[in-house]
């Protein structure tokens, strides 16, 4: 278990929730609400659902497993503060909330992005798209080819690339639920088969660094982070928000609370699909 690039065997075993906490994110993710006599009453009558459970490691090995978010930053420090205020019940979210955002942090940290196969093959399609076009257009030019059918077709080139990228930043956008068929389709596939993945680089200050599983959804937040997340079909949504004034930040919290299924919308937010990140902090 402490090496990261073993696969961990799925375990049989059916694990009941019913609500209890503070946000009750996995039940909420789970099923919609968070109402503790509906849980009990799925769990009677046997209801089940497949969820990815990533895991987390160090330098020295593994560390924990993940079923709804990880956090490094802004909500990191916020549970890490809270903790030391257990005393004051829920309240100590809001007041541990505050004191960071004021405190309005940023962390130096370079990430190395596995993107989800899906998001991978389809780039690499486009890619080569794009790299054909290119060719062609020299070709084009060789032979005489007006100025005007030039600048064409380099927007044509430029218009591909850019959406390349949002289908990385946004994949396709539908709710997970039940009998999700995303999900059917990645429990079917075969997992002898090797899946070519991108990888990809990222370097910055950022205020938070958030890794979901689920929504997030809670009390204070109505869509959660990240609506669009698939509970099982081996990704988790990869959440960066970058370094900016506190101006910046409050709209990303307010957005995150009202309406996530937008936030990467915000010029200082970017949202990706991927099956893995190795985040390493640079202490600069």
């Amino acid at each position: 278990i402490d090496d990261r690039e073993v696969n961990i065997k799925r375990p049989n075993l059916r694990i009941g929730v019913i609500p209890a906490g503070s946000t009750d994110a996995v039940v909420y993710g789970t099923t919609g609400l968070n109402d503790p006599v509906t849980s009990a009453l799925q769990i009677i009558v046997g209801e089940s659902l497949l969820i990815d459970i990533a895991t987390v490691h160090n330098e020295k090995g593994f560390v924990r497993f993940l079923a709804t978010m990880l956090a490094y930053g802004f909500f990191g420090d916020i549970i890490n503060q809270s903790d030391k205020w257990r005393y004051l019940g829920p309240l100590r979210y809001d007041l541990s909330g505050f004191c960071q955002f004021v405190l309005n942090r940023s962390y130096h940290t370079e990430l190395t992005i596995t993107l989800s196969p899906h998001d991978s093959s389809q780039m690499s399609r486009e890619g080569t798209m794009s790299s054909s076009s290119s060719t062609n257009n020299t070709k084009h030019e060789d032979h005489g080819t007006q100025p005007t059918e030039l600048v064409n077709a380099s927007k044509s080139t430029e218009n591909k690339n850019n959406q390349v990228i949002q289908n990385l930043i946004a994949p396709a956008l539908a709710f997970c639920s039940r009998n999700c068929e995303i999900c059917a389709l990645a429990n079917e596939h075969d997992s002898g088969k090797v899946r070519s993945s991108l990888q990809i680089k990222r370097q910055g200050r950022y205020t938070t660094i958030n890794c979901l599983n689920m929504p997030g959804r809670c009390a204070k937040s109505k869509f959660g982070m990240s609506p669009f997340v698939h509970l099982g079909d081996g990704t988790f949504d990869l959440i960066l928000v970058k370094r900016s004034w506190q101006t910046g930040f409050l709209r990303f919290l307010w957005q995150v609370a009202n309406d996530g299924r937008s936030i990467e919308d915000l010029p200082n937010v970017e949202r990706y699909r991927v099956s893995e990140v190795l985040i390493h902090p640079l202490h600069t």
